[in-house]
């Protein structure tokens, strides 16, 4: 019973980090938040005319504002995730009890 405790409550956290790392990791392969952020200014397939400028600034941005918004996204699921995760085994542990409770 001590072993599945220490999986399910001790190393499971450590299991899960790592793989929302990974998959944030893998999504930051799509977008490049860093190397957006680095040509923040530059314009987009060498426009230097202002309009080129302006469209480049505000696509890049929307592109990092995308990538933020995707990287929330997976993080809240994760974190729903692992919580019912955590609350599984008390769920379990509620349902047979109230099952004999209700059998009275």
């Amino acid at each position: 019973m001590q072993n599945v405790l220490r999986f399910w409550y001790v190393q499971s956290p450590s299991w899960t980090y790592k793989h929302l790392v990974g998959t944030i990791t893998t999504l930051d392969g799509q977008f490049s938040v860093r190397d957006t952020l680095k040509n923040l200014g530059k314009p987009i397939f060498q426009d230097y005319t202002r309009q080129g400028r302006i469209i480049g600034f505000f696509l890049r941005l929307a592109r990092v504002g995308l990538a933020l918004f995707a990287y929330a996204i997976v993080a809240l699921l994760y974190a729903l995730v692992y919580l019912l995760w955590l609350l599984f085994p008390i769920l379990c542990l509620v349902w047979i009890i109230g099952s004999f409770i209700g059998a009275n």
